[in-house]
């Protein structure tokens, strides 16, 4: 194919992808709620509480919901809504061990029409390339801490994935070898000491750490402190619940709240700018493909247009209404893109994974 002819079909491949729904993003715009039955008033009430966790989800922090210019869209959620259906979901199990389901309605929102409600409102957004948390818990029921992990806690783990998929958080959670439970004592956990925890993190590539510890009082009542920490910040906390299922929510919402904190960003049209990306190492359609859906998914991107091929290198040009440096923020956080030369130069390179 002639250079110039193969130019232009790469430019309009990648114009395609990036005006094509993202699959990998669509969980931000879709929830399921527990409701009671499949009577029109609990569906037209689940719908509304969707929304209001699509909302949460997207720009990240529940503080969306004290918006008063949201309270009109979420009481016309059912006008609003994709598609819904019920089903019968099973949770994970509970202190006892025992296992339940709950009927819960699925809800799917259109993703445009959520970015516009947030804009128009001035409420910021998380972009889909949301930075995992890694977990060290220290759990003691009365006879000592020990160290969470999927062989001995697996219904634990369970209840934290399950909450953190509700607002859209990433977690890992360490393996727990033998070197790593010689140089990461349950205690020094307990006691969110962070110096051995940090070391023995780094290797995971999470973007924070949290420590926590969870304690069974004698009431039977669970009570949990945590320590977040980021590059830059480090944040404290604590809760109680009746469980530890209960307790985890809180933790994890702790964990969205202080990603929304640092990483969400608040579109304006004061803010308007254009910008100019120059990408290298771009091989094949394929990375062209994967660097349009990764530019599509940025929450501070209004749009980003291919303007130029060289060889191995594409020029992408951005319109941003949240600022250029939430878009480098966000650029930061995409794992192919690693940064070259001088910043001022916004140069990255790919790295296909």
């Amino acid at each position: 194919m002639r250079p110039f002819l193969l130019a232009f079909s790469l430019l309009l491949s990648v114009q395609l992808v990036l005006r094509a729904p993202l699959a990998c993003a669509a969980g931000l715009y879709e929830a399921d709620v527990p409701v009671a039955s499949q009577e029109n008033s609990e569906r037209d009430a689940g719908i509304r509480r969707a929304l209001q966790s699509v909302l949460v989800k997207v720009s990240g922090s529940r503080q969306v919901l004290e918006n008063p210019q949201l309270a009109d869209a979420v009481s016309g959620a059912p006008g609003r809504v994709l598609q819904f259906y019920f089903r019968s979901v099973p949770l994970p199990p509970d202190d006892t061990g025992a296992v339940s389901t709950e009927l819960r309605l699925f809800a799917s929102f259109q993703p445009a029409t959520i970015d516009e409600l947030l804009r128009r409102t001035g409420e910021p957004r998380l972009s889909a390339n949301r930075p995992a948390s890694l977990v060290w818990l220290a759990i003691d029921e009365g006879s000592g801490p020990r160290l969470a992990g999927r062989d001995g806690d697996a219904p634990v783990i369970a209840w934290f994935e399950h909450q953190a998929d509700a607002r859209a958080v990433p977690l890992r959670f360490p393996t727990l070898d033998l070197g790593e439970l010689a140089a990461v004592p349950a205690e020094k956990v307990a006691a969110l000491e962070d110096a051995s925890v940090v070391e023995a993190s780094a290797s995971y590539g999470a973007g924070s750490i949290v420590i926590a510890r969870f304690v069974r009082a004698g009431t039977g009542e669970w009570v949990g402190e945590w320590k977040l920490r980021t590059a830059d910040d480090v944040v404290y906390g604590q809760g109680k619940a009746p469980s530890r299922a209960a307790l985890s929510e809180q933790l994890v919402a702790a964990i969205a709240e202080s990603l929304s904190t640092h990483f969400a960003v608040r579109a304006g049209l004061d803010n308007a700018e254009e910008l100019r990306l120059r990408i290298d190492g771009i091989a094949s359609l394929r990375d062209y493909r994967a660097l349009a859906a990764q530019l599509a998914r940025l929450g501070s991107v209004r749009q980003a247009l291919p303007g130029l091929i060289e060889g191995d290198t594409v020029y992408f040009d951005l319109l941003t209404d949240s600022g250029i440096d939430s878009v480098m923020q966000e650029l930061a956080l995409v794992p192919q893109l690693r940064p070259e030369g001088d910043p001022a130069e916004r140069r990255f390179h790919w790295s296909a994974q």
